[in-house]
């Protein structure tokens, strides 16, 4: 992937207090590729730099994607011959958010 950004989109977060909200974008803040986000009603708009998806950045992105119930699929975009071999296995939580059926 070259240095492009590409948009994700978590719609409908639900957060079950100020300090949930606070912490989850305190969280999304922190993961390296995350260049900005921005929102419009109940959609939010996550801009992160393709070439910055480390496998760090990615977990975290399972992770924060997999509690706050945001739409995993486009997480499989960052699939790559790097990280094959850990985030396609089948026994992972998140495979079939991402992925679909094994």
């Amino acid at each position: 992937m070259s240095d492009n950004i590409i948009t994700l989109m978590a719609k409908g977060i639900t957060y079950y207090s100020n300090k949930d909200e606070t912490y989850f974008f305190k969280w999304l803040e922190s993961i390296k590729c995350v260049e900005s986000h921005g929102g419009e009603l109940d959609i939010l708009y996550i801009n992160v730099i393709a070439d910055k998806v480390n496998d760090k950045a990615l977990r975290e992105m399972l992770a924060l994607f997999y509690r706050y119930k945001i739409d995993m699929k486009q997480l499989s975009i960052f699939k790559s011959d790097k990280n094959k071999d850990w985030f396609c296995k089948t026994h992972a939580f998140w495979h079939r958010r991402v992925f679909g059926k094994k």
